[in-house]
């Protein structure tokens, strides 16, 4: 029978549906069984196992094909037609059990004990028992189109090359497709019933092939039978090559892939370009081969080769990391996505692509050795390729559990390196280049030489390639907790917060700032527990799903009304490094009322007994990879079937780190869920939004008798909130809020993780965006009536506070002293706000007691005086900067502050002075020197004329160009009275409480601007913006197509019509 071109065709399209199998069903798996390195390590190995056997059990039956059969390679089409066929009933229906499994493993874990062993055990036993058919039917590909294709004794080097490279670029492109676009696209499920559908269409192909080269199409297999393991001794030297190239290759890809998400960071796109450069490299192996085949005389020498120059390759990579790959970068702001998936495949290129290129020769050239004529193509392909699957079962195994942990990556691929220079000795010495004699002696050399360089290597050549993240490269000096764990590389450092925040500390893992313990972070990560404890009657049970650095954890256990907290931390390395942070998380190690589980968050309440009052969850960022599991609905609806009756669920919502459309989903899904909610902002862009299955009580009295707790009262003084009216002006949203800005948007689903795949979801939140949630704050009056036993006199003290956290969250998210200080005004503990002015009240003590301990340290000196000025007490900076000017009078800082301080205080001769010194001593101030004096012209012309409007309007816009908003109305409201009519001063109010963020004002203003003079487009622009950040994009379309008739190039028009008539308001 004439073979055909189109088969070659069918096997990259096996491929690619193999590799969509591999990945969509251990996502699919690991939702059920969680996220941990055991459960993905079990799944892989389970897959893999599949086909190691299977190509093993076929490679033997197809090569006993009926003696009778005239062409028994061509019968080998038709059986590979009928198990594609298989493989799309069997692959279609695990898919579809698999989409439902949560159902069923809960089931067996309501009524089994609750004990890890068992939970392992059983991941074993479902993952082998339910893959083992389909995977087995994929194993069998390559054995029976191997048995096809190959005819010819002189060419089955270059046949096998080149179906190999086939299969393996049909698996490239699978990863890529799927991890790229059609789970994002089309769904999980949806994807792998895709691939199903492929195995269809190609199998239904082979047979019509078959069909048409005079074959009788019916139902058959070859008779299987489990073969005899009797191989002889060098089938066995061969499957031990096998078995090793299968070991270092899947054990390099674990520490490879754990060094790569310190450059390309740790989402589903850098993963996929990751596996898909892998795969890549084996391709360009074997299709490197297919030319030189016909060349190769001693394929033992080849081998030989090959194996030297993976060890001698990693090795050198060992001395290059830094160079090779680059440095950290925020994977989660795809500004360009096309320079970003060109830096995950040049670093991952860079380090993978020449080791991988040379494994890939490997594998068809132990397949010719061991076949030797292509009547046991089937057999020599089974055994070769089992031998090479079980090796990399056991390398991804070895390497994660055992060589990462125990050694670090630098040793362990050290460790790779010489297994791979040991076999080149090794096919030396078995070789027959010269005497036995001397192939002894030179053994000897060889192996003295590899032991020599590998005990020369140094052992700290990772230290400051491991001292990079996201956020630079970090002082080694600052390093005080360091481990290469199970799962992640964790590392520890002080942070960067000088005096302001001395204790301060941040938790790296795999490269990415994943926490801190400054002043905010700490703020917002206590609340997490604290919030729905305090809220919650009887919060007997507490759950913390992800440790960090152990804040809300530790937060949690402290209550004494608590009896349990159970924290769940996917790595024991993080919970190790929580002793850092004993003195943020109350020594959280050492409290008995915790309980430490290494587990995933969807596992556990899977599979625990247990119902809980309260659940937190704070898990990485969405864009990291894997972690949408605990931001979907199906996550929520598992948290809610643990939660006591009217216990409450609080769920992380990072701004920083995601785009609009991304939050609105997660407010849509919660509250799809959970039907009564608030949100919570205590710290600019960290959202902490609560729910529960009845109405969120707040009775007052009851609130303030748990907030009188000694070790509460403490514990919530520490970040800022020192009594229960600054501990409710943090509430933001209600439940209309929450359901306003979710409306129109889809759900975030375990099927359509929409959140993950970010590509077409914009960048990251800046501050437009978080504009949207700071303006949509709920009405204090609708917040009050939430709250029972409310007196009047607590209900104006309260107002006080709600209204200052509203200038707070305006002040940090603008960067706007001014209203930081109007904040202060309303309020007597003020440290909150202080802390963002550099101001707090324990820096400037510190400050103070250094400048005693050294008065001739001008740098304190300096950072005092910028305190003062920060906080408005100017007489007590010019005190201070008055001493250092006479300890150094050309410091151009001192003088330009100076200068500040005495502007500030009136004194604008005397300013002058010093702003011209300033520029003087640095010249690089110009630009901000000729500014203030501009400023200080204007206002001794105002001085001169104090009724002159148009100076005041000038002098107005001028503080409006300094973003200094609130001093432009001081005199713009006043001319205003005078002139209602004044376009001029209309424009710049509305722009001063642009700028200040007051939405109402700008609309109000900007209304009445709008009934003079209609045809302004700059403010109806400004009034639609608003208009749209409100959710009423009704009233901010009229005003776009305004702007946009008189201007169809206007700055961002379009954009903003755009997203207005897709939202749910228009």
């Amino acid at each position: 029978m004439q073979r055909s071109p189109i088969v070659y065709f069918l096997f990259f399209l096996s491929g690619i549906t193999a590799l969509t199998y591999e990945i969509v069903w251990t996502r699919m798996l690991t939702l059920v069984f969680g996220h941990t390195v055991f459960s993905v390590s079990v799944v892989l190995a389970a897959f893999m196992a599949g086909l190691g056997f299977g190509s093993y059990l076929f490679g033997h039956a197809i090569d006993k094909l009926s003696a009778n059969s005239t062409d028994s390679s061509s019968t080998a089409l038709l059986v590979y037609g009928w198990i594609e066929i298989l493989i799309f009933v069997s692959g279609g229906l695990l898919s579809l059990i698999f989409a439902n499994f949560a159902e069923v493993y809960s089931l067996f874990h309501s009524f089994l004990p609750e004990s890890p062993a068992l939970q392992n055990f059983l991941r074993v036993v479902f993952s082998f028992t339910l893959m083992l058919i389909p995977t087995t039917f994929m194993g069998a590909t390559l054995p029976l189109i191997s048995k096809y294709c190959v005819t010819d004794d002189k060419r089955i080097r270059k046949q096998v090359s080149l179906l190999y490279a086939l299969n393996t670029l049909g698996a490239a492109f699978g990863c890529l497709i799927t991890g790229f676009f059609l789970m994002g696209a089309f769904g999980v499920l949806q994807t792998v019933l895709m691939a199903a559908t492929g195995n269809l269409i190609i199998g239904i192909s082979a047979l019509s092939i078959y069909k048409e080269n005079g074959g009788i199409v019916k139902f058959s297999l070859p008779k299987i039978k489990l073969p005899r393991m009797v191989w002889t001794p060098e089938q066995k030297f061969w499957m031990g090559i096998s078995f090793i190239c299968g070991f270092t290759a899947l054990a390099y890809e674990v520490l490879w892939t754990r060094l790569l998400v310190f450059s390309i960071a740790s989402t589903v796109y850098s993963f996929s370009m990751m596996l898909t450069v892998f795969l890549l490299g084996i391709f360009l192996g074997s299709l490197l081969l297919i030319p030189f085949s016909s060349k190769i005389k001693n394929s033992h020498t080849i081998l030989m080769v090959l194996q030297g120059g993976i060890g001698i390759y990693v090795i050198g990579s060992i001395y290059g990391i830094e160079s090779i790959l680059s440095p950290p970068w925020n994977a989660y702001n795809l500004g360009n996505p096309a320079m970003a998936f060109w830096n995950y495949f040049r670093d991952s290129a860079a380090l993978m692509l020449v080791p991988t290129l040379l494994l890939g020769m490997c594998f068809p050239l132990l397949i010719q050795l061991i076949a030797n004529k292509h009547e046991n193509i089937g057999q020599a392909t089974g055994q070769i390729y089992a031998a090479n699957t079980m090796g990399a079962i056991f390398g991804s195994l070895f390497s994660g559990f055992l060589f990462l942990p125990n050694f670090g990556s630098q040793a362990s691929l050290t460790l790779l390196a010489t297994i791979n220079l040991f076999i080149m000795v090794l096919l030396f010495r078995t070789s027959d280049y010269l005497t036995l004699t001397i192939r002894k002696a030179m053994t000897m050399v060889f192996v003295a030489l590899i032991l020599f360089i590998n005990m020369s290597i140094p052992n700290d050549l990772f230290n400051s390639f491991f001292m990079r993240d996201s956020a630079g490269k970090r002082n080694i000096n600052k390093l005080i907790y360091f481990e290469e764990g199970l799962s992640d590389t964790v590392a520890v450092f002080k942070d960067e917060y000088g005096l302001l925040d001395p204790s301060a500390k941040r938790l790296i893992t795999n490269g990415i700032s994943m926490s801190a313990s400054n002043m905010i972070a700490t703020r917002y990560m206590k609340l997490f527990a604290h919030v729905p404890i305090l809220l919650v009657d009887k919060p007997d049970d507490v759950l913390v799903v992800c440790f960090g650095t152990g804040q809300t954890t530790g937060a949690a256990g402290i209550h004494p009304r608590v009896k349990t907290v159970d924290s769940l931390e996917l790595s024991s390395s993080v919970i190790n490094a929580g002793k850092m942070f004993a003195d943020q998380n109350h020594d959280v190690l050492s409290n008995p009322k915790v309980n430490f589980v290494i587990q995933d968050g969807r596992n556990h309440l899977l599979t625990t007994h247990k119902l809980y009052d309260v659940i937190t969850s704070e898990p990485p960022p969405p864009r990291t990879a894997f972690t949408v599991n605990l931001y979907t609905k199906e996550y929520y609806e598992l948290q809610k079937r643990k939660l006591k009756p009217g216990g409450i669920s609080a769920q992380w919502i990072p701004l920083h780190s995601q785009g609009e459309e991304e939050v609105a989903m997660h407010f849509k899904t919660f509250q799809s869920v959970f039907p009564y909610t608030m949100g919570w902002l205590s710290v600019a862009n960290e959202i902490l939004i609560i729910g529960s299955d009845q109405p969120i009580k707040i009775d007052f009295n009851k609130l303030n008798e748990r907030l009188q707790e000694p070790e509460i009262k403490k514990a919530l003084k520490d970040i800022e909130i020192p009594d229960i009216f600054s501990f409710l002006s943090n509430i933001w949203l209600l439940n209309e809020q929450v359901v306003k800005l979710g409306e129109g948007y889809p759900l975030i689903t375990d099927n359509h993780p929409a959140i993950e795949f970010y590509l077409e979801l914009g960048n990251v939140i800046g501050v437009p965006g978080q504009e949207r949630y700071v303006f949509n704050r709920a009405r204090f009056d609708d917040v009050a009536k939430q709250i029972t036993n409310l007196s009047e006199e607590n209900r104006q003290k309260l107002k006080i506070h709600y209204d200052a956290m509203d200038l707070y969250q305006r002040g940090v998210m603008y960067s706007n002293r001014g209203q930081l200080l109007k904040a202060m005004t309303l309020v007597e503990d003020d440290d909150l706000f202080r802390y963002h002015l550099q101001a707090d009240r324990k820096q400037m003590q510190r400050l103070a007691q250094l400048i005693e301990e050294e008065p001739d340290n001008l740098k304190y000196m300096l950072n005092l005086a910028h305190s003062f000025y920060q906080i408005g007490n100017y007489e007590q900076s010019m005190r201070i900067l008055q001493l250092v000017l006479e300890k150094n009078p050309n410091l151009s800082f001192a003088s330009l502050y100076m200068g500040y301080n005495l502007l500030e205080s009136g004194k604008k001769e005397e300013a002058l002075i010093f702003f011209q010194n300033t520029a003087k001593y640095d010249p690089q101030q110009i630009s901000t020197v000729m500014r203030e004096i501009g400023l200080v012209s204007l206002l001794k012309e105002v001085e001169k004329n104090p009724h002159d409007p148009v100076l005041l309007r000038s002098l107005a816009e001028f503080y409006n160009l300094k973003k200094e908003y609130l001093k432009s109305l001081e005199y713009s409201l006043p001319l205003l009275q005078e002139d209602q009519m004044n376009l001029k001063v209309l424009q710049s109010i509305v722009k001063s409480y642009r700028g200040l963020g007051e939405a109402k004002e700008v609309l109000m203003y900007g209304g009445r601007y709008n009934l003079i003079d209609p045809d302004e487009i700059h403010l109806q622009f400004m009034m639609a913006e608003i208009f749209t950040l409100l959710n009423k994009c009704t009233k901010a379309l009229p005003l776009l197509e305004k702007v946009i008739k008189k201007d169809d190039s206007y700055r961002n028009a379009w954009e903003l019509k755009e997203t207005c008539q897709k939202a749910p308001s228009a």
